[in-house]
């Protein structure tokens, strides 16, 4: 079954990827229901007390997975309970595949986090096990990263796994296995490199633990929207989306969302000068929503689900800065999101040159020669990959396009050139061009790119899904 890729791309940028894997699982067989998760294969029965039993078959394994997706910064709990292996999985697929696992291996007397994608032990612990006693594990992903506790004792510190989003769910490869149904605790947001010291993961989001501290990501932005959904639980305490900001959240802007004087205020973060306020009602334990659009020269800011700004702030000088969020002690904050890059592929990272995510995109500049990279750790390797992609009209000598069957050295680039007016095929090994075709390309047009990688064929279309050309 050939996977599905969808992105789209402006200034240099890709915007948004998707994929559809192969089918495989077998059907669970003589399980009762169980609330919130789907039975694949092997058998399954509620026990008490929340708990469910997992047995494998002679030729499948017990698998079951949660029906509800998970990922970003999250906390998994749970209790197992395993007679040889059994395993806790997160970041798989509505059918199991994929994603990673945490497997005890009871007479093996080891802790392993496993890639199911490639099959690879990412970190092995010793750790003495008996079987049919129950452990308790807790998980925390956070910054592309996967720690371990069994019954409270730390036993892997930050082994990189790329970001984790999907099902999670339960595995027992050989024998029996015990689980008690998982408690998740996530905070939904796509800001990269946050360092959540100072706040908590709750059921319902990140909470704040109090001191009014800035807390910054890695992600920085010029033009873009930035939104949040959040709720006070106390009436006079406040939160804010910081945009424009340096590192430590000290400078740029913010938007207020303030309880005790049940107004929205655009503030200047290191002056602490009101450039505009409006007055709402604002009420502790209710959701609310406010979205800021930055434009360069123009700040809107939404509130709740209206279409029309709250605030509009005119006549600013255009400036990019990272993001980040503050609150007062209680403050819970939900879907925290940033335009960027959407799509299915995981575990973005910048390899060279700057990106920034933008009101329409991820835009991407090169230093001098060298090529800015952005790469996934998603692997197919027979796939279709779309989406636009858009040189900006500042640069038309500059190239965009997408890299593929790549390790990050070797591998596949399709290449945009407006300037000699062609796309390009190169082997990154030498760079050589291995397919070429003309096609105008003008600076700041957007262009629509749909690549087939089948085995040695590999076909490129441009502009064109009537009359398509293959290279």
């Amino acid at each position: 079954m050939m996977n599905k890729f969808k992105w789209m791309g402006v200034i240099l940028m890709l915007c948004s990827l998707w994929t559809y894997s192969g089918l495989r699982s077998s059907a669970a067989k003589e399980g009762n229901v169980i609330f919130g998760y789907t039975q694949l294969s092997g058998k399954w029965k509620q026990e008490q007390e929340g708990k469910m039993k997992g047995e494998a078959m002679k030729k499948s394994p017990a698998l079951m997975v949660s029906v509800d997706k998970r990922g970003g910064y999250a906390e998994y709990e749970s209790t197992i309970t395993a007679e040889e292996l059994a395993s806790f999985l997160l970041g798989a697929d509505e059918r199991g595949v994929g994603g990673f696992e945490v497997q005890l291996d009871v007479k093996g007397n080891g802790i392993s986090l496993i890639s199911r994608s490639d099959e690879k032990v990412l970190e092995k612990v010793r750790h003495t096990l008996k079987s049919k006693k129950d452990y308790s594990i807790m998980l925390r992903t956070e910054r592309g990263t996967t720690s371990l506790w069994v019954d409270g004792q730390q036993v892997m510190d930050r082994v990189k796994t790329g970001a984790i989003t999907g099902h999670y769910g339960f595995l027992v490869d050989k024998g029996k296995g015990l689980f008690r149904q998982a408690t998740v605790n996530e905070w939904r947001s796509n800001l990269d490199g946050v360092e959540l010291e100072g706040w908590k993961l709750t059921k319902d989001g990140l909470e704040s633990e109090g001191g009014d501290r800035p807390l910054m990501s890695a992600t920085k932005a010029g033009s873009v929207a930035f939104e949040a959904r959040l709720h006070l639980n106390q009436a006079a305490s406040s939160a804010s989306l910081i945009f424009r900001g340096d590192a430590a959240g000290r400078k740029g802007l913010r938007i207020k969302v303030d309880g005790k004087g049940d107004q929205i205020l655009l503030m200047d973060s290191k002056s602490e000068k009101t450039l505009q306020s409006v007055s709402v009602k604002i009420q502790e334990d209710i959701l609310y929503h406010v979205k800021i659009v930055d434009e360069g020269e123009k700040v809107k800011v939404f509130w709740q689900e209206g279409d029309e700004p709250l605030l509009i702030e005119e006549h600013l000088d255009p400036s990019e800065g990272y993001l980040g969020v503050t609150a007062d002690t209680g403050t819970v904050l939900q879907d925290v999101r940033v335009s960027g890059l959407e799509g299915n592929l995981e575990g973005w990272t910048s390899e060279r040159g700057e990106w920034l995510s933008h009101l329409q995109g991820v835009i991407g500049s090169s230093d001098g020669e060298d090529n800015a990279f952005r790469m996934s750790t998603t692997k197919e390797d027979v796939f279709i990959l779309e989406g636009d992609v858009t040189i900006h009209e500042d640069s038309p000598y500059g190239t965009a396009g997408l890299i593929f069957r790549s390790n990050g050295v070797s591998g596949y680039m399709l290449q945009l050139d407006p300037n000699l007016g062609r796309v390009r095929l190169l082997d990154l090994e030498g760079d050589r061009t291995i397919g070429e075709m003309e096609r105008d390309l003008a600076p700041g047009a957007t262009h629509h790119v749909e690549l087939h990688a089948v085995g040695s064929s590999i076909k490129v279309y441009v502009d064109d899904t009537t009359n398509r050309s293959s290279t």
